[in-house]
């Protein structure tokens, strides 16, 4: 790896559903290699979710899903992303 170049992180993706279930997958990301920017308007519009697995692909529809969280974020987020923020109190996610 050259020395300017960024370590991959392990990203965790935790999936409620409005069941109250969850899923949760993790991902090496490499925070230069996509938009994240772009890649969330995307998604968003599809109204779906497609996460691969290597031997499954899982299509979940947004209508199903509560909320979604990556840890650690991402980078590069949308303009409308409200940032540096600290959680106070929660109520159950």
């Amino acid at each position: 790896m050259g020395r300017h170049m960024k370590k991959p992180t392990t990203a965790k993706l935790t999936v409620r559903y409005m069941d109250g279930t969850e899923e949760t997958y993790n991902r090496v990301r490499e925070d230069h290699v996509f938009n994240t920017a772009a890649l969330i308007d995307e998604v968003v519009k599809t109204n779906a979710l497609l996460i691969e697995t290597g031997d499954r692909l899982a299509v979940i529809p947004f209508h199903n899903v509560r909320s979604i969280e990556v840890s650690p974020p991402p980078t590069d987020l949308p303009r409308y992303a409200i940032t540096n923020a600290r959680e106070v109190s929660s109520a159950g996610r």
